[in-house]
């Protein structure tokens, strides 16, 4: 919340604490909106302690957008993750070939 505290009062901006897992929720809130960023991810090092979570989040939560959004002019913006590709210190081009080696880079490839 410290990143977005200075967002709290403008009024172009609705501050929500919820799960994306909640498709009741999510429903509401993309109904109301013209754009989602779906910034929403489980972090690397917990999908492996915790993949169900991590599938979860990762995959139930992109699909409660896309299913929310279906019957309405909202746009996705989705963010992806350089885990789709491999695991890799060395820098990556958006053409590289798909080959996750972990939970998390599957989970982030199917919610895409």
């Amino acid at each position: 919340m410290k990143n977005i505290r200075h967002l709290e009062n403008n009024k172009n901006v609705k501050i929500v604490k919820g799960d994306l897992r909640e498709y009741k929720l999510v429903k509401q809130l993309v109904k109301e909106s013209d754009y989602v960023f779906n910034e929403a991810a489980s972090k690397l090092v917990f999908s492996i302690d915790n993949p169900r979570y991590d599938l979860e989040t990762n995959i139930i939560g992109a699909f409660n957008i896309v299913q929310a959004a279906l019957d309405s002019d909202t746009r996705i913006v989705h963010a992806s993750t350089g885990s789709v590709f491999c695991s890799s210190e060395k820098p990556m081009k958006e053409n590289h070939a798909m080959n996750p080696t972990t939970p998390y880079g599957i989970s982030k490839i199917a919610g895409e």
